[in-house]
């Protein structure tokens, strides 16, 4: 991974971690003058790619159904092709990807009907491929999120939690921009700024947000892959799960540009967890994830199916650099 400095790289954490924070907060914890820290900023938005975006609360969105899906195709599909075929407001997430699938797609719907008519959909428009469907719903989440596409966000009625057309318009420029100052987002959603702070006190006491966060759409890292595993399950497998969680919470002890482990979440389907995570090359890619899953979990004979994320043809990949082990949520199954 490229070196840089440490003012950008505190930068980027206070971003990832909250987004709106002002830049004299981002200078003060980067330890650096508030001018050095908004050029730093600006250069950080283009080396990177940066994008502001929201981290929603999936349930209070009516987003019952999430689902992660790998496919695996005879006949490789150009990106065109596959922007074209997805051009819906379930697909949230679709990668081009090299490996032992072809395509990493993450779907989310209202109900289980609409998500099996997307799914039967999705099938019918990739069978010149014959593509083999593997279909995981996502259960929770340790670390991570998918960002809401913004035609998804339109279509969301919000008005169960007390909201109006003006709070979905706030929502909307937050989810397109969630560093946009409280006077933009007035100008553009029409109303005045005293208004619109109050209405965003209201959005954020409803708790349908989360987070801001910084979403980094060029990373340095040029080994980013997806990974899914199955397990035989052998008595202690929970004893086993604490020091894979340890690996995966300690593995950036110094302040990294982007953390290795990105998104951790266990399934329910054809796989039981599922990973992001972003290295230098393939060594460290399996050195780093596979392998040191694989010797975590090793008498539940962890079975793990990888590829390398190539391109992404629909929404934005989530990587960030955030402070994993205070992020982490650790689910007690028992």
């Amino acid at each position: 991974m490229r070196e840089i400095s440490y003012i950008k790289r505190a930068l980027l954490r206070g971003l990832s971690e909250n987004a709106r924070a002002t830049v004299t907060e981002l200078a003060k914890a980067a330890n650096c003058s508030r001018n050095s820290a908004l050029s730093n900023l600006r250069a950080l938005e283009g080396e990177f790619g940066l994008r502001y975006s929201l981290d929603f609360n999936k349930d209070l969105l009516g987003l019952l159904q999430r689902h992660i899906i790998r496919v695996k195709l005879s006949e490789k599909i150009a990106a065109s092709e596959l922007e074209e075929m997805f051009d819906d407001d379930i697909t949230q997430l679709l990668a081009m990807t090299e490996g032992d699938f072809d395509l990493l797609i993450v779907a989310e719907a209202p109900s289980g009907q609409s998500y099996m008519r997307w799914e039967t959909q999705m099938a019918m428009k990739l069978a010149p491929s014959r593509p083999v469907i593997r279909p995981s719903q996502i259960v929770a989440t340790h670390i991570g999120f998918i960002p809401v596409q913004q035609r998804t966000l339109e279509q969301i009625d919000l008005s169960s939690l007390g909201f109006d057309d003006v709070d979905k318009k706030i929502l909307l420029s937050l989810n397109s921009d969630s560093r946009r100052s409280y006077r933009e987002i007035a100008k553009e959603v029409g109303i005045k700024e005293d208004m619109l702070r109050y209405r965003f006190r209201q959005i954020m006491k409803s708790g349908i947000v989360q987070g801001f966060s910084a979403i980094v759409t060029k990373p340095p890292t040029q080994f980013n892959i997806a990974f899914f595993v199955n397990y035989s399950f052998a008595p202690g497998t929970e004893r086993r799960a604490a020091i894979a969680r340890s690996h995966y919470m300690q593995i950036d002890d110094k302040l990294p540009v982007i953390n290795r482990f990105q998104f951790l979440a266990p399934l329910s389907g054809s796989y039981r967890f599922f990973g992001i995570g972003c290295f230098d090359d393939k060594r460290e890619a399996l050195r780093q994830a596979i392998d040191a899953h694989k010797q975590a979990f090793r008498e539940d004979r962890p079975a793990i199916s990888f590829a390398r994320i190539e391109k992404v043809v629909r929404g934005l990949l989530p990587i960030r650099n955030i402070d994993v082990a205070k992020s982490y949520k650790v689910i007690k199954w028992q």
